[in-house]
């Protein structure tokens, strides 16, 4: 049957009875109806007051709009650096003579020291940014200079479930390689700038004089009508989607809570998948569209032409006992691995269910390209190219609660013109951000512009480094080097028992052989 509430209209199995306000949500009642038609879906309101309080209010709206870098010293990075404990904040330094790369660990975080391979392009990236493009300011001599950054997924941090007694305001800046809060406002010096997979493409071109970022989607010649009309994905199973964000929402044990082996003993099919949708609270949205993929199944198990199909591949090494308990009671839940998105491409909607982060780092773009139009995934989480994304241009908008995925899919089965002419926008738009003229406006933007206002608001108060490096020590942070670069490589460091084995050139090719 069908809920229709403040005129969005839901093809529900579940009816959960709540009471709302702005501040709490309170559940009153939680009456599960199993209906053989359709899946669970919930009141979209409900969710964004559970989940998403952190809504801009009107005199935060300027925050929205402008991103300006305020002054700061060393003392705001080492007030700054034990609320990013868990984001690994690293911090690269001038130390008047050469550039180094240190983890910046302080001295209550449990967390282990940072090695990854993300950083490999990023630090030569910035480093020869900053010393190409202010060659007069990265001379022997001149004055320290830093800059804080984070590379994981996605910015975590007591911040963003502690907001009140955060003072977010007084942060230093920090470059986020990764996804950022929607709301800006939740960390106002926190700047999105290209994920790795991205910065490896400007790393090529600035440095290399080669253009990787030449994805294309297979199948582009196939007519639209010919495509599957199911809402597709695959990809890998992270569980601990945003589980930084909010306390309320992602208990990091809970699936494994609610489907451990001597449950699921007790369980057949049917009160498997009613679980999941009894606990849709404590569900990361990979598993809710799973659940809605078993439930169409269910309903019609001889079919192949269920309206979404969703899996995860099989090639992932998180949750597999998981995914066998399942698989044990006939509920398919992994796919073989695929090609280079050789089978997505085949399908008319494609959907890019954001992870750990909250987002899909390359699969958005990647799926912009593809012939079928895009579900995009609007989580509270963002990369930095979103805002020049529009809905309904671009792509179709999908809650992050997946809560009218349904109404979505009926919308593009009702219009398929319109949708063949959001996918052509979205086309055009995705080979744009992989040109080299977008390239060429994000390096100024971010690399010059940017860092060009961040290197005239730091100032170093008159110490040397070795006294900046006895502050820190002061403060509870240790610094633990992970790259040094000379005058044309950057030497970066990859595990503990090798240490600084990898090397990449900061300067560029052309410059390197004039």
């Amino acid at each position: 049957f069908f809920l229709t509430t403040r005129n969005i209209s839901y093809h529900i199995d579940f009816v959960w009875l709540t009471m709302i306000s702005r501040r709490k949500l309170t559940i009153v009642a939680a009456a599960c109806i199993f209906i053989s038609l359709g899946f669970s879906l919930f009141h979209q309101q409900e969710w964004e007051d559970a989940i998403e309080r952190s809504l801009l209010s009107d005199n935060e709206a300027e925050v929205q709009t402008k991103h300006t870098v305020k002054n700061y010293t060393i003392v705001d990075i080492a007030k700054t650096v034990p609320y990013f404990k868990s984001s690994h904040p690293q911090l690269l330094v001038w130390d008047g003579q050469s550039f180094s790369t240190y983890n910046l660990i302080h001295h209550k975080s449990r967390e282990d020291k940072f090695i990854s391979f993300r950083y490999n392009t990023l630090i030569p990236l910035a480093v020869h940014a900053l010393s190409t493009e202010f060659p007069d300011r990265f001379q022997p001599g001149t004055p320290p200079f830093q800059i804080m950054w984070t590379v994981e997924d996605y910015i975590g941090g007591k911040c963003i479930n502690e907001r009140e007694s955060c003072p977010s305001d007084t942060f230093a800046p920090i470059l986020v390689f990764g996804s950022v809060p929607r709301n800006k406002a939740l960390l106002p010096t926190a700047k999105a700038f290209p994920n790795p997979y991205f910065a490896n493409c400007l790393y090529h071109w600035q440095i290399k004089g080669v253009n990787t970022c030449k994805w294309t989607a297979v199948n582009e010649d196939v007519p639209f009508d010919d495509l599957k009309k199911q809402v597709f994905w695959r990809g890998s199973d992270f569980s601990n989607f945003l589980h930084d964000y909010k306390k309320e929402y992602q208990n990091k044990e809970g699936l494994r809570s609610l489907f451990r082996p001597s449950v699921m003993r007790e369980l057949d099919k049917e009160s498997i998948v009613k679980r999941i949708y009894e606990n849709i609270l404590n569900i990361p949205p990979r598993w809710i569209a799973i659940a809605f993929t078993l439930t169409a199944r269910m309903n019609h198990p001889t079919s192949d032409n269920n309206w979404i199909d969703i899996l995860f591949s099989n090639q992932g090494v998180m949750n597999k006992d998981l995914h066998k308990s399942f698989e044990d009671k006939g509920l398919q839940v992994t796919d073989n691995p695929m090609g280079p998105h050789e089978m997505s491409s085949k399908y008319a909607y494609q959907i890019d269910l954001g992870g750990g982060g909250g987002t899909t780092w390359d699969g958005t773009i990647t799926k912009l390209l593809m012939k079928g139009i895009l579900f995009h995934h609007e989580t509270v989480f963002q990369d930095w190219f979103y805002d020049e994304m529009q809905p309904m241009v671009h792509y179709l908008p999908v809650t992050w609660n997946l809560s009218n995925l349904w109404s979505q899919y009926e919308w593009a089965e009702k219009n398929p013109i319109e949708v063949q002419a959001i996918s052509a926008r979205a086309t055009k738009f995705a080979k744009y951000l992989l040109s080299e003229e977008y390239m060429s406006r994000l390096w100024k933007e971010l690399y010059v512009d940017y860092l060009g206002q961040q290197i005239e608001a730091y100032d170093d108060q008159g110490m040397d480094w070795d006294t900046m490096v006895k502050h820190y020590a002061s403060k509870g942070i240790t610094l633990d080097k992970i790259s040094t670069c000379d005058k044309k490589t950057c030497n970066t460091k990859v595990t503990e028992e090798n240490m600084f084995v990898n090397w990449f050139p900061h300067v560029a090719k052309a410059a390197a052989t004039s």
